[in-house]
């Protein structure tokens, strides 16, 4: 083949660190916002971008030239120095240094992204460590509980 050619969708997931201030509900908006930018900067495809106060939902089509691994230090990364320039609430604001990925089918991304869209409405009814236990068991992904979460 002449050309390098791909559709990778994925669903990741990343949680502050135990002792971080939470994200504010007024500043999550813009948090998506530049993380919709770090994506499309990287060649990436932003789908949908959502979250609650102690995590983020991003389900994006990766580009062909980045690992997830690499496309997932920028996104933390980039995002942390954004957050921390918002004010003195998140002069101590961090990120766990793991993260859950997920490949999403073209024929399911529909449901994931409405997922990602309900995530007010979710954790209502469960808590982030639940949420990512049941993210991994239905996607057959082994972990260990007791190092899932900075809890």
């Amino acid at each position: 083949m002449s050309q390098s050619l791909s559709k990778i969708i994925v669903h990741v997931v990343w949680h502050i660190k135990k002792n971080s201030p939470e994200i504010l509900k007024e500043d999550r908006s813009e948090l998506y916002q530049f993380i919709n930018g770090t994506l499309k900067k990287n060649r990436c495809v932003p789908l949908r971008i959502n979250g609650v106060g102690n995590h983020v939902h991003v389900l994006f089509i990766l580009s062909r030239t980045l690992s997830i691994a690499k496309a997932m230090e920028i996104l933390k990364s980039h995002s942390t120095n954004w957050i921390k320039r918002k004010g003195p609430h998140y002069k101590d604001f961090s990120w766990q240094s793991g993260y859950g990925v997920f490949s999403v089918s073209e024929s399911v991304s529909p449901i994931a992204k409405r997922y990602i869209d309900n995530q007010e409405e979710h954790h209502q009814q469960t808590t982030a460590k639940n949420e990512l236990i049941q993210l991994l068991t239905k996607n057959k992904v082994p972990f260990d509980e007791q190092f899932l979460l900075d809890e």
